[in-house]
């Protein structure tokens, strides 16, 4: 990995009390106040007040589920780089408040809904616009709006693109359970927001 290592929950979430986990989360700051490294806190900024409270709970839960790792605290000559250019920052620094906190808003059709599960889905990798990230290699999703319906909803399924390769980093997609109506909601806001006609 290029960047250090998070702590494993079971160590982390008898540490932290319910409110101060919905801090790390939306906001990248610790328990003690310090900012967290290499967390995507931009991302979960959208998550409404519920569907935070349903994580802390499910985290709660399971927690016994997630047995200590052992950790690299190291970060790499990247990592290390990309911090000095600003291309990657702690997280408090990335969290741009001034975004609406999109589980909060009433959704009025399955575009509005796709926005909400897009962002807090695809960010951390293609970036807060979705054209994309360079530190993270990974590409505009122009390219899988541009897909039909029913290759979108294969890709969502699968974590397969047009032409079958493999990509290991998408492997977490076809492991979500999406609904049909989540998949086109997410294809609808993506060709919207790309500007792609149907």
């Amino acid at each position: 990995s290029d960047l250090q290592t998070a702590p494993t929950l079971s160590e982390v979430l008898p540490r932290y009390t319910d409110e101060q986990l919905a801090r790390l989360i939306w906001y990248g700051v610790k328990h003690d106040g310090r900012s967290a490294i290499g967390m995507s806190s931009y991302t979960f900024w959208a998550l409404g007040d519920q569907d935070l409270a349903n994580v802390i709970a499910h985290l709660r839960q399971n927690q016994k589920a997630y047995p200590p790792r052992p950790r690299t605290l190291e970060l790499t000559w990247r990592a290390r780089f990309a911090m000095v250019t600003g291309t990657w920052s702690v997280a408090a620094e990335r969290v741009d408040r001034s975004r609406p906190r999109l589980g909060n808003l009433a959704q009025k059709d399955r575009s509005e809904r796709g926005r909400y599960i897009a962002t807090v889905t695809c960010t951390e990798c293609h970036g807060l616009d979705f054209t994309g990230s360079e530190l993270e290699h990974a590409p505009s999703l122009a390219r899988i709006a541009m897909y039909s319906r029913e290759q979108f909803r294969h890709f969502m399924r699968t974590g397969e693109p047009i032409g079958g390769r493999e990509i290991p980093s998408m492997r977490w997609v076809a492991e979500t359970p999406f609904s049909d109506l989540e998949i086109d909601g997410m294809f609808d806001f993506l060709r919207a927001h790309h500007g792609i006609k149907s």
